[in-house]
C-alpha cells in the first residue's frame, strides 16, 4: 500500500515538475504515435491496465539491471495508445504524469549505462546496497557515507560521476521537491 501511495504521489510531483531538455531518450511523439481513435471503455480499461502494470513493475525494477530497465521502458512503451488529447475518455493529466515518470525514471540508468555496468562488475558492497531510487527519502541519496561516489570515481572518472551527481540532484528534486539536496552539490 505504501509502495502504491508513494508511486502516484510520485506521478503527481513529476507531472507538475519542470521537464529538463537535456534528459534524452524519448522520442517527443513516442505517446502519441499509433493513436487509436477507438470507443470509450475499452480502450480506457486498457489504459488503466497498462498503468497498474506501469506501477508493479516500477516497484520491483533493479535500476542497476539494465535488463529490468528494459522491461520498465517497454511497459511505458505499452501507453503509448493510451490518447492524452481525451479521445478515448483516458484523462490527459495521468497520461502526462505517466511519461514523465516513464522518462525520468529510465533517464538515469540510460544515460549512465556503461558506467553502471562498470561499477556492478566491482560488485563493492556500497553498490550491492545502493538503491539509485530510494523511494521517498532525502538522506543517503548515494548510499551510506556517500560511498556511491567513490566507486563511480574509481570505476568511471571525476567528469562521470559529477554529471551523475547533477543529474540525480536534479531528478530526485523533482520527485520530492519537500527535501533539500545542497550538501550533495559539493561532494
Amino acid at each position: 500500500m505504501f509502495l502504491f501511495i508513494t508511486i502516484n504521489l510520485s506521478l503527481v510531483i513529476f507531472a507538475h515538475s519542470t521537464r529538463n531538455n537535456a534528459w534524452n531518450g524519448w522520442n517527443d511523439n513516442s505517446f502519441y504515435g499509433n493513436q487509436m481513435l477507438g470507443g470509450w471503455g475499452r480502450d480506457d480499461t486498457k489504459c488503466r491496465t497498462n498503468q497498474m502494470e506501469l506501477m508493479k513493475v516500477a516497484g520491483s525494477t533493479n535500476w542497476k539491471n539494465m535488463n529490468e530497465v528494459q522491461e520498465f521502458r517497454n511497459t511505458c512503451v505499452n501507453l503509448q495508445n493510451c490518447n492524452p488529447r481525451g479521445t478515448n475518455g483516458f484523462d490527459a493529466l495521468e497520461i502526462k504524469q505517466m511519461r514523465t515518470y516513464c522518462e525520468r525514471m529510465v533517464f538515469m540508468p540510460t544515460k549512465y549505462s556503461n558506467c553502471i555496468q562498470n561499477v556492478n562488475m566491482k560488485n563493492s558492497k556500497c553498490w550491492q546496497s545502493y538503491q539509485p531510487a530510494p523511494g521517498y527519502s532525502c538522506f543517503n541519496i548515494f548510499g551510506s557515507n556517500d560511498c556511491v561516489k567513490n566507486d563511480i570515481v574509481e570505476v568511471c572518472g571525476q567528469e562521470v560521476w559529477n554529471n551523475y551527481r547533477d543529474d540525480m540532484i536534479v531528478l530526485l528534486t523533482a520527485a520530492h521537491p519537500l527535501c533539500i539536496f545542497d550538501r550533495y552539490q559539493h561532494i
